[in-house]
């Protein structure tokens, strides 16, 4: 275990701890009998819990002791993060979802990646992101989502294994309970990107959150100011996501008639969520306006809207890169298990 230099309590994973237990300062303080002002003074290392304090601080968070010892994490994001369903989620649940993940990058990936050399970064990242020939106001998500799959060979027709393409291109991708208005975000750190989702997503949403924010990784790394963009990045990265999942050659090729029952059976096929098909059917102006808004009364009066046809078929899928790196470490018994 590594401690840090003065082996005593470090505050910030004090912080780190009362935001995991997803609760405010306010809250911990009234449990533990103190001010808030007084536990923001252990929180910060102005201050120090006495024992019995500290005791009942580490009941309440649930970790192991040996976390509250070691060092604080200094080091940040490479730009920001970008949360998906960024509007719907409160500052303390986005705050938990990031600390789950900043913990995961410094305390496990940090860890083996000190053992365990991983898949480089793909290029085309860096191609992408300093390009000057991109228009961000202007962004054409058909183009470059048929750029990124020829740059990946990955061809027209539905990707078979997504997160697997990912993780082979140098993503880690952390797959974890979050609340249920995060379908995922993503960040740089390191000079390396990273994909936070949802547990609970289903295969088809899953694969959708997953096109999602790679559209943020590669294009939306440079913005000034996230707030006064976050309308247009996030339509942005919804539009290519549906055009890397299923590019306009194969919309075509599959879908003829787009009645919701054409749409149903096919969805094993294209990978795509119902919704999902017919929003591309729409974009491409495969259908009107109309027949799109006919559809989505069709879906809400079959109860489809949170549940469709196929998606408890198939099972999610799950990132191999960690799992794999881990095994192997123990395997040499670098590492034990525990």
């Amino acid at each position: 275990m590594v401690l840090n230099k003065h082996n005593h309590i470090t505050g910030s994973r004090l912080r780190d701890a009362r935001i995991l237990a997803n609760k405010t300062a306010k809250e911990v303080a009234a449990q533990i009998g103190v001010s808030a002002q007084a536990l923001s003074l252990y929180e910060h290392e102005k201050a120090t819990p006495n024992a019995e304090n500290f005791r009942q601080l580490s009941i309440i968070y649930g970790l192991p002791i040996s976390f509250y010892y070691k060092p604080e994490i200094t080091s940040k994001p490479d730009g920001d993060v970008y949360f998906r369903s960024f509007s719907s989620a409160t500052k303390l649940k986005r705050d938990k979802a990031f600390t789950q993940a900043k913990l995961f990058v410094n305390d496990i990936v940090g860890l083996i990646g000190s053992k365990i050399k991983f898949p480089p970064v793909d290029p085309l990242f860096n191609k992408i992101k300093t390009s000057t020939n991109i228009d961000e106001d202007n962004f054409d998500y058909e183009v470059m989502a048929k750029v990124i799959r020829r740059s990946w060979n990955l061809g027209y027709e539905p990707i078979q294994d997504l997160m697997y393409e990912l993780e082979k291109r140098g993503i880690i991708i952390m797959v974890i309970d979050l609340p249920e208005q995060i379908d995922g975000f993503s960040f740089w750190f390191g000079g390396r990107p990273y994909m936070v989702l949802n547990s609970e997503n289903n295969f088809f949403r899953l694969r959708m959150s997953m096109a999602h924010e790679l559209c943020h990784l590669f294009f939306h790394g440079a913005l000034d100011d996230i707030s006064k963009d976050l309308k247009r990045i996030e339509q942005d990265a919804k539009n290519f996501a549906g055009a890397f999942l299923l590019p306009d050659v194969t919309v075509k090729k599959y879908i003829n008639s787009a009645t919701l029952q054409e749409l149903a059976r096919l969805k094993p096929q294209t990978k795509l969520s119902i919704t999902g098909m017919i929003k591309r059917c729409s974009q491409l102006t495969l259908i009107s306006p109309e027949r799109e808004v006919s559809l989505q009364k069709q879906i809400s009066s079959k109860r489809w809207r949170k549940v469709e046809p196929f998606d408890d078929y198939y099972s999610p899928e799950r990132p191999v890169l960690i799992k794999q790196a881990i095994e192997l470490l123990v395997d040499k018994k670098i590492y034990t298990k525990q």
